[in-house]
């Protein structure tokens, strides 16, 4: 039960962070596109982190008494989704700022729940494994989205990224929906 459960959260995980990955490459180019400098796209992924960072330790402790992960997982998953669909419509640097707001408000309801569900998932004695497993395969996905989105950015086909980041998130989501309730 425990390694079904630890293999749909890895499937999950890694679907949401292939499309994920074809964005980080390519944001800053994207940036240019809408005219925003070279510091506003910074300032912009700043945002997007510290965002990210203070709703993850809120969230955080908000699902520990609410006890419902795999929803938190969920949720997270479909904000993103909302969050990613706003980039076909972002023509300024503020809306930017706007827009990765709600993909990082998105990162603090998945993350600390999907890792709160796969400790739990977890075997005695391959902790070390098991977090190995999950690193590598990140970096496996983040590898081959970052040369996708490498491709398609040379082709200027932007709205493709955005397509497949929702199509890869909207798949994770699906996943997640399979995941036992703990």
């Amino acid at each position: 039960m425990k390694k079904q459960q630890r293999k749909r959260l890895l499937l999950a995980n890694l679907l949401h962070i292939f499309g994920l990955s074809v964005l980080a490459p390519i944001y800053a180019l994207f940036g240019l596109t809408v005219g925003a400098n070279a510091w506003q796209i910074g300032a912009s992924w700043g945002l997007y982190n510290l965002v990210g960072g203070i709703s993850t330790i809120v969230i955080g402790r908000f699902i520990d008494g609410f006890k419902r992960d795999r929803l938190f997982v969920i949720i997270g998953y479909l904000i993103t989704i909302v969050g990613i669909s706003f980039f076909f419509f972002v023509s300024n640097p503020t809306q930017l700022y706007l827009v990765l707001t709600i993909n990082a408000v998105g990162l603090g309801f998945y993350m600390p729940a999907w890792k709160s569900l796969y400790t739990k998932a977890e075997t005695k004695g391959k902790l070390a494994s098991q977090w190995g497993v999950f690193d590598g395969t990140n970096m496996i996905a983040m590898a081959l989205a970052a040369t996708l989105a490498g491709y398609l950015a040379n082709t200027q086909r932007y709205n493709y990224i955005f397509v497949i980041i929702i199509i890869f998130y909207s798949l994770a989501t699906l996943v997640a929906l399979s995941i036992n309730k703990h």
